[in-house]
């Protein structure tokens, strides 16, 4: 299958998730592709592509590791070593967070402050788990993702997560950072994903205008209402391609 057929594909599999009131069964998604060879990895990116878009699918398997404690799931994980950029930066970060010396007794009263909903409170506890939260996006550090970003994208994730009134002890602000990695990373993969699907656009597109253009003896300069309708595709999304490529 083509890069634009399996594009084809999605649209159309979306279309019938909507339809269902985005819900799927794995079933449902095997039997879309039933007669068209379809690797593992490209079955990864479709349930991938069908999350992004806010589409539950029941019996992915990724569902059922998202079941297991955010612990076992993040820390199964094996990290990708640190750069020499990285580990300065984590170096000199870490040096940085003077104002994150505990002082005796002062978690357990910012915990119940913190429960109540006051602000400085949940502020402050933040502060005193940036080391650990920096520690641990150590730990599960990926090449995809830089550790710097990571590290704030957690951070602010922690914030958030504090100022949920929830009752608070250092395994479940523990668990907080762990959800948050687990949320910057899944991020990073939709969005890799995301662009790889533009990528591969891209790629179509120029295969399609050279084969159009390769049996004519000077280069036709097609319009995109005709790139539209020859190549079957929307005419904004050859636009968003385009302005990619920086093609007039």
């Amino acid at each position: 299958m083509d890069v634009r057929e399996f594009q084809k594909k999605l649209m159309d599999l979306m279309a019938f998730a909507i339809e269902n009131n985005k819900y799927l069964t794995c079933r449902q998604v095997n039997d879309f592709f039933r007669n068209e060879k379809i690797s593992e990895e490209q079955f990864t990116l479709i349930y991938q592509y069908l999350k992004s878009q806010g589409v539950a699918v029941e019996g992915m398997d990724s569902q059922k590791e998202q079941q297991r404690p955010i612990e076992e799931v993040t820390e199964e994980a094996q990290a990708d070593p640190l750069t020499s950029e990285e580990e300065e930066y984590l170096r000199e970060y870490l040096e940085s967070l003077t104002f994150a010396m505990e002082k005796p007794g002062e978690k357990e009263a910012l915990f119940a402050r913190a429960q109540q909903g006051e602000r400085e409170a949940v502020n402050r506890l933040a502060e005193l788990y940036f080391p650990m939260a920096a520690k641990l996006c150590a730990e599960h550090h990926t090449t995809e993702l830089f550790l710097g970003d990571m590290i704030q994208e957690v951070n602010l994730s922690l914030l958030c997560a504090l100022g949920q009134n929830q009752e608070l002890s250092d395994q479940v602000i523990r668990g907080m950072i762990l959800n948050g990695i687990q949320e910057a990373l899944q991020e990073r993969e939709q969005e890799k994903f995301q662009d790889d699907c533009l990528v591969a656009k891209v790629s179509s597109l120029e295969a399609a205008v050279k084969e159009l253009t390769e049996d004519e003896e000077e280069e036709r300069k097609f319009s995109i209402e005709e790139l539209s309708v020859i190549l079957d595709m929307d005419a904004e999304e050859i636009r968003d391609v385009l302005r990619l490529t920086g093609d007039n």
